[in-house]
């Protein structure tokens, strides 16, 4: 008897996905699930992810495994393996995590992507409950995993984070459809494993027996307030108020974001010291002197077909860019600094995004904004943030589409410092 669709994925706003498929029954229920939607809409562009992080024996067949399932829906494959090498403090699954978002990375802005859906499940967000509440966390910490999240580069959507595990699995095993089991989620010196067979089993059946979905209804109530105290201190700083004048959960949060802001660490103790100093950052990052530093930069264009990655961050020169030459043909381009208000409409971000929050996320210090150039048209629009990424509007399609070439690179008497 074949089970129910366990959930409907939502795909509004998204129009290139790429699924990040490991291979593993979530992951391959999101897959199917999202053929699914591509099959009602074929103006959705799916693609599958997979990174192997040569961690184990069986992990090339792990690829080819996923390989072969992205070829059943004839959707595109792009695979990278790493061996991952853990510097010193940290663990072999934080190496694999940072391969991995390098990887996510890349392929968001070589492909354009809106964003990456990952098979993240109900019982992946309990399990992150847990481990964080033991480490210690806030309401944004232990609201754990979202339905969407961004970081630098990345617009991470997770649809089945309300859909239990065992869901997941009965609706593959009831159309007798294959995943691949890891064999390292046995192994119980990994924390998370910890917590899924021995800790949330041991309180299932000493304390509750319905302990997950009560933590599932926890986590539901803890995500909208975290959202509610996130725009509570965004309207804070917004009517001028003082760090000292609002209540503390609500100065944590505004001292944060000012942190950010200024390109500064945010943590806890940093944050702590900033609300203690009565909301003073460190004299020479906030510094507002009036004077504006000037930078030349020397701009070359050239012809070309296609493009190719050329990410070296931001305030590095010189900087490369291809642009399609459809897109801006007619258009006069300037090269200037950024203004208040500037946005771009960038892959995977979630539509249009502000410079200066590009910058904040990026932590670019506050000292060089000024100094740094964009490209942008006659009409205002940013098409290019050196170092970082173009405008979904502007960018290439392919490979063999008509280009042009841009590298910015600044006269030999300027020097950017960071």
């Amino acid at each position: 008897m074949r089970a129910d669709r366990p959930v409907a994925i939502p795909t509004r706003g998204y129009r290139r996905i790429g699924v990040a498929v490991s291979g593993g029954a979530d992951s391959c229920a999101l897959l199917r699930l999202l053929a699914g939607e591509r099959s009602q809409d074929p103006r959705l562009y799916t693609c599958v992810l997979h990174v192997d992080h040569g961690m184990r024996p069986d992990s090339a067949s792990d690829a080819e495994f996923v390989k072969r399932l992205a070829g059943e829906f004839g959707l595109p494959f792009f695979s990278k393996r790493f061996r991952v090498r853990p510097s010193k403090g940290m663990s072999p699954e934080m190496a694999a995590r940072e391969a991995r978002l390098s990887f996510f990375r890349e392929c968001t802005q070589r492909l354009s992507l809106d964003a990456i859906a990952t098979g993240h499940h109900a019982d992946d967000a309990i399990e992150t409950f847990f481990l964080r509440l033991a480490r210690g966390a806030g309401l944004s910490g232990l609201a754990g995993l979202k339905p969407v999240s961004r970081i630098p580069g990345i617009t991470f959507i997770r649809p089945l984070i309300n859909t239990p595990d065992k869901a997941l699995r009965a609706w593959l095993r009831s159309m007798g459809c294959a995943w691949r089991e890891d064999s390292t989620n046995a192994d119980t010196s990994i924390a998370r494993n910890l917590v899924r067979r021995r800790v949330i089993p041991y309180l299932e059946k000493t304390l509750d027996r319905s302990l997950r979905a009560h933590v599932a209804q926890t986590l539901d109530i803890l995500r909208e307030e975290d959202e509610f105290m996130e725009a509570a201190a965004h309207e804070a700083m917004e009517r001028g108020t003082p760090f000292s004048a609002m209540p503390a959960a609500v100065a944590r949060r505004a001292a944060r974001a000012f942190l950010r802001s200024k390109g500064l660490p945010d943590g806890f103790r940093e944050t702590a010291e900033f609300l203690e100093r009565g909301g003073v950052p460190p004299a020479e990052e906030d510094r507002e002197d009036g004077v504006r530093a000037e930078a030349r930069f020397t701009l070359a264009i050239a012809e070309d077909r296609g493009w190719r990655p050329a990410t070296r961050g931001i305030g590095k020169f010189p900087s490369e860019a291809w642009l399609s030459a459809e897109s801006i043909a007619g258009r006069s381009l300037e090269v200037r600094p950024w203004r208040p208000g500037d946005r771009i409409h960038a892959s995977g971000v979630g539509g249009a995004k502000k410079i200066q929050d590009v910058f904040t996320d990026l932590k670019v210090p506050r000292r060089i904004r000024s100094t740094l150039p964009l490209l942008a048209s006659d009409a205002g629009e940013v098409l290019w943030v050196p170092g970082w990424r173009v405008s979904s509007r502007a960018a290439v399609p392919d490979g063999k589409s008509r280009s042009w070439h841009f590298t910015l690179s600044p006269d030999a008497d300027v020097e950017i410092r960071s």
